[in-house]
């Protein structure tokens, strides 16, 4: 347990940081579920209004640093291209 008054103020911070990260990464991933099992179930308009709640979800990640934007984009890049592939089959 910290003993400074500065520390204490760090500890409590962290914490609050960390169940933010939490939730922010749960959005993210329960995105990805919803697209992919659209994608799974052929389900063309449904996929396509996922995946651009999807690509908020991703740009918002990025831009508060929960992760890096270039992975933001990649990841929107790739469940893009999986998408017009699936579809176009």
């Amino acid at each position: 347990m910290p003993q400074k008054r500065a520390a204490k103020r760090y500890l409590r911070k962290s914490e609050t940081n960390r169940l933010r990260n939490i939730e922010r990464t749960g959005k993210v991933k329960q995105a990805v579920r919803k697209f992919k099992t659209a994608l799974t179930a052929k389900n063309g308009e449904e996929a396509k209004s996922s995946l651009k709640d999807l690509h908020s979800v991703l740009d918002k990640a990025a831009k508060t640093k929960l992760i890096h934007p270039n992975k933001a984009a990649r990841r929107k890049s790739r469940l893009t291209k999986a998408m017009n592939k699936a579809l176009k089959a």
